[in-house]
């Protein structure tokens, strides 16, 4: 036992030398920090991979996910943008550089939301994601009135479709969640979908 703590205190100690130096070399302009690997991975093949799962994330929450060339107060470091995505435990974000802004097929902000704070401890907020649905994304973070466009008819039905599709959402996620809790399967009640989808009150 004795011996594991001086093992780890010995490879921190080390890790901390190694740090520094790379630090004095970047500093000096003499190193390539991207290059810099673990024996497995460098860190540029790292962080591109965390890139484009971060562009798949928010690719598949379009909704809730955002991009911009300035922070809120209008800076931005040279040749970056900044990307998140708002979950139910608070925004994440990540600035990549503008090599990759296609990557993110989202919308673009002219400004950033206010940073709340956040930091890399932070990430499990990305586990709080609910599960893609793309039938909810037809309407998702569409309001009232946004539907309003020309026709006051196509304007109602849209809004009508929009409730109908919600009702049949919520009936699924109601359905998922109590087969969790009783820990079977459960008969679906597809009639009472088909009479939301046809508009039936009952």
């Amino acid at each position: 036992m004795e011996y594991r703590k001086y093992l780890e205190y010995i490879q921190s100690k080390n890790a901390r030398k190694i740090n520094k130096k790379i630090k004095k070399l970047k500093d000096k302009n003499l190193i390539n920090e991207e290059l810099i690997s673990d024996t497995f991975h460098t860190f540029e093949s790292l962080y591109f991979q965390r890139c484009i799962l971060f562009a798949a994330i928010c690719n598949q929450n379009k909704n809730i996910a955002w991009k911009s060339k300035k922070h809120e107060d209008g800076s931005m470091f040279d040749n970056y943008f900044i990307v998140g995505i708002n979950t139910d435990e608070g925004s994440y974000t990540y600035h990549y550089h503008m090599m990759y802004w296609e990557y993110f097929k989202i919308k673009e902000l002219e400004n950033a939301p206010k940073w709340d704070g956040h930091t890399d401890k932070d990430v499990i907020r990305l586990l709080s994601l609910k599960e893609f649905n793309p039938l909810r994304g037809i309407f998702a973070g569409v309001t009232d009135d946004e539907l309003l466009i020309d026709n006051g008819n196509m304007y109602s039905e849209l809004k009508e479709a929009k409730e109908r599709i919600n009702k049949v959402l919520d009936l699924i996620d109601n359905h998922n969640k109590l087969e969790q809790e009783l820990g079977g399967t459960i008969k679906f009640n597809i009639v009472k979908v088909e009479n939301i989808l046809r508009g039936d009150k009952k």
